[in-house]
């Protein structure tokens, strides 16, 4: 291939390579100024295959630069790709962060729901026998429980992560469990749970 009549194909395909490499990275710079250093490690492989392209096409053909130079390319396009796979790598701890965070606020409104209608059931669990007004309000208190487990099966059905976890999903369903008897009971008049 170092000889002049082989070249010919090689310096056009290695300008071709050279306009994508260009147009990858301007696109890399163009995304997110995280990526910047992915641009300019396709930058500089461009200007290496630029090199080649000049080696190839000298009088006579200087192999040994053109190899160098194709050297030089390959190994910035694996330090581009070795940084746009951290780049990837960093994206998706990031997304699965927000997840979590999400995850965890969900959690949290859930709870306090959970634990303002106990706060609400409590003074009725002082009443005995409930009258018309406490059996109404035990009822709207058993339709608030009805909400937070209709919020932890959704919550569930939504998050991958809780329905691929053993751990997760079991206590999903004593969650549910338990909302479902405390509603019920609710439903009935009954405080006592």
């Amino acid at each position: 291939a170092e000889q002049v009549g082989e070249f010919g194909e090689r310096d056009r395909a290695m300008i071709r390579l050279a306009r994508n490499t260009r147009a990858v990275a301007l696109e890399a710079r163009a995304a997110a100024s995280e990526a910047q250093p992915i641009g300019r490690a396709l930058d500089r492989a461009a200007d290496a295959q630029d090199a080649a392209v000049t080696a190839m096409r000298a009088r006579p053909v200087d192999a040994l630069a053109a190899r160098e130079a194709e050297e030089r390319s390959l190994d910035l396009l694996k330090e581009a790709k070795q940084l746009a796979e951290g780049l990837q790598q960093q994206a998706r701890e990031e997304k699965a962060a927000r997840r979590r965070m999400a995850l965890i606020e969900s959690y949290r409104l859930l709870a306090q729901k959970q634990v303002a209608a106990r706060q609400d059931t409590l003074p009725l669990t002082e009443i005995k026998p409930l009258k018309h007004r406490q059996i109404v309000e035990a009822r709207r208190l058993g339709n608030v429980q009805n909400e937070i487990r209709i919020g932890l099966d959704e919550l569930e059905q939504s998050t991958s992560e809780i329905v691929e976890s053993k751990i997760f999903s079991y206590v999903h369903q004593l969650m549910d469990e338990w909302c479902g008897e405390v509603t019920e009971a609710l439903w009935e008049g009954d405080v006592g749970v």
